[in-house]
């Protein structure tokens, strides 16, 4: 379950590297949502390969989509009391748990999680309150200096990831040769990490239960 699916690298790599037979892809965006599709169907083979042109959030309705036009990996929904600046396109919003009615997927079918969405990570968990229950393993973008919302900011995020999960693994670590598996209390201390000039910014977490 690719959330936050761009053209479909993520899902490109679940297809044709590590053997995933379907795949279900969300990107809000029209134009980056066509090379989805099209990045999809010419790398799927004999897999399941859906997409769905929508954002994944806490309800289901409308939002306003930031776009970037210089980075098309960048585009962000517009919440809370920020006002829409620049480009900005309406674009639909659906929970994941709802998503997965609709097509027929029970959660215990799904066996992966990729979201990345651009400080929008607590609203789709939130959503998700089915999926999580199963305890399917995720990797989770986490960018403490996006998560501005009072509402559903860091705290909220690092409050359902500890409240469904047991683990955690940086993988900007990972990169350096350096994995370790954290027990999910260690991970109000991470914010510290990814806080303050200097320090790098993004990082993707892998969760475990």
């Amino acid at each position: 379950l690719d959330v936050g699916a761009h053209i479909g690298l993520s899902t490109v790599a679940a297809l044709r590297r590590h053997g995933f037979g379907r795949t279900l892809s969300l990107e809000p965006e029209p134009a980056n949502h066509r090379l989805l599709v099209l990045n999809t169907a010419l790398n799927s083979g004999a897999a399941d390969a859906r997409t769905e042109c929508v954002a994944a959030s806490d309800q289901e309705g409308t939002a306003q989509l930031r776009v970037s036009r210089s980075m098309h990996g960048k585009h962000s929904i517009v919440t809370g009391r920020a006002s829409p600046s620049g480009d900005v396109v309406s674009v639909a919003t659906s929970t994941l748990d709802l998503v997965l009615d609709r097509l027929g997927v029970a959660p215990d079918q799904v066996g992966f999680v990729k979201i990345d969405t651009e400080g929008h990570e607590p609203r789709v968990l939130a959503g998700a309150a089915r999926l999580l229950e199963q305890g399917v393993p995720a990797m989770v973008e986490y960018a403490p200096y996006r998560l501005t919302d009072p509402a559903f900011g860091i705290d909220r995020l690092e409050g359902v990831l500890q409240e469904h999960y047991t683990s955690f693994v940086d993988l900007r670590l990972a990169l350096d040769g350096a994995p370790r598996q954290r027990p999910m209390a260690e991970l109000p201390a991470l914010r510290a990490e990814y806080t303050g000039a200097g320090r790098p910014r993004v990082t993707d977490l892998l969760v475990l239960r």
